[in-house]
């Protein structure tokens, strides 16, 4: 004996409709539910977690020119994560917008891609317009992991003269394009229709590399201070005698 469920009931129902010629929505991208949307809105735009609570160290935002991040050339920002947080979610906007229309155009006209796999590809084919990288990728010894990805990921893109931005966290990236997943680099492939936050995203990574470049400056010369201390002032023992001119009208 068959006992139909509810999914079962809901794809005849589908069928039944598609057959009668009904023009049927097709179905919500994943992540893009109430619950994600949410998830989403509980994190106000700039870091990982609540703004307003201090009790979080910078460690755990990766913000401050205190942190340092292995691989990146640039202070993160509160400036830096809420222009990535503007720029991708509405470039993610856009793309679930065609979504709706048009399923198959919406994928052969992404704005938006993500994961290192495709964003690495979208640098070596030069697709990518600016690529976004997560400041808290975990350091991996063995011969082609994530270090070895990442580090080709930023090469290529510095030889092609593609913008790199660090910002957020692997988590925060994953909440931006609403997939329940830490997501460690995305790649930007098409920022029409939001060129002002694309724009911003931009300037506000490039202050960071200002920043970035102060600090080390900074930190280069006081190791040259401490490595070649100034050399303390000492007498000649084998020089005259010096003799103060009025001794010599005295005598």
């Amino acid at each position: 004996m068959h006992i139909e469920g509810a999914y079962h009931k809901k794809a005849l129902l589908r069928k039944e409709r598609e057959a009668a010629g009904e023009v049927i929505q097709p179905p919500n991208p994943p992540g893009t539910g109430k619950r994600a949307q949410k998830k989403l809105k509980s994190f106000p735009p700039g870091v990982e977690g609540s703004t307003n609570d201090t009790s979080k160290k910078n460690m755990n935002t990766f913000m401050g020119t205190d942190v340092k991040i292995r691989y990146a050339e640039q202070v993160v920002t509160p400036e830096v994560n809420k222009s990535v947080v503007e720029c991708i979610g509405e470039l993610k906007r856009f793309q679930d917008r065609l979504y709706f229309k048009d399923p198959i155009k919406a994928k052969m006209r992404r704005r938006l891609v993500f994961g290192l796999r495709e964003v690495h590809k979208s640098v070596t084919l030069q697709r990518a317009k600016a690529v976004v990288v997560a400041p808290n990728i975990e350091e991996t010894e063995q011969e082609g992991g994530l270090d070895d990805v990442v580090g080709q990921i930023i090469e290529e893109a510095k030889a092609n003269g593609t913008p790199l931005i660090f910002a957020l966290t692997r988590g925060r990236l994953g909440q931006i394009v609403c997939k329940r997943m830490r997501i460690s680099a995305l790649a930007v492939l098409d920022q029409s229709g939001a060129e002002e936050q694309f724009k911003k995203m931009l300037d506000d990574a490039k202050e960071g590399r200002k920043l970035y470049a102060n600090k080390k400056r900074q930190e280069e010369e006081e190791a040259a201070k401490a490595k070649n201390p100034p050399a303390e002032a000492k007498l000649n023992p084998t020089a005259p005698l010096f003799v103060p001119r009025s001794a010599n009208n005295s005598s």
